[in-house]
C-alpha cells in the first residue's frame, strides 16, 4: 500500500505544479521517474499499465497512453510531434494525470 500512496503523492505534485503554471515538456511517466528512486520506479513500472487500461480514453499503447486527437497520427507520432500539455492534447493528458491519482489513491485504501 505504501508503493501506491508515495506515487499518487508524486502524481499530485505534479498536477499541483501545472496547476500553479509550470511548464512541462516531458510526459507524466518521465516526470514520475525523474522524482523516485529505482524501487518505487519498478512499482510505477510494473502498475501504471494496469492504471492506463482503466482509464476510458486508454489509446491502447502503454507507452503513449494518450490517445491522439488526430485520428491520421497515431498516439507515438502525435506525442513525438506536439506539445504534450496544450489544446486537446494537453487536456486528455490532464484526464489522465487526474485519472492516475484516483486509481493510485484508491488503492491506498
Amino acid at each position: 500500500m505504501y508503493n501506491y500512496e508515495q506515487i499518487a503523492e508524486v502524481l499530485t505534485s505534479i498536477k499541483n505544479k501545472i496547476d500553479n503554471g509550470a511548464i512541462f515538456y516531458l510526459g507524466i511517466c518521465r516526470l514520475v521517474e525523474c522524482k523516485i528512486d529505482s524501487n518505487l520506479c519498478n512499482f510505477w513500472a510494473k502498475t501504471r499499465a494496469d492504471a492506463f487500461e482503466c482509464w476510458d480514453k486508454f489509446s491502447g499503447n502503454w507507452l503513449y497512453p494518450v490517445p491522439s486527437p488526430d485520428k491520421e497520427i497515431t498516439p507515438e507520432d502525435y506525442y513525438i510531434e506536439h506539445n504534450k500539455w496544450t489544446g486537446e492534447y494537453g487536456k486528455l493528458r490532464m484526464e489522465l494525470l487526474d485519472h492516475l491519482i484516483d486509481w493510485y489513491s484508491k488503492k491506498t485504501h
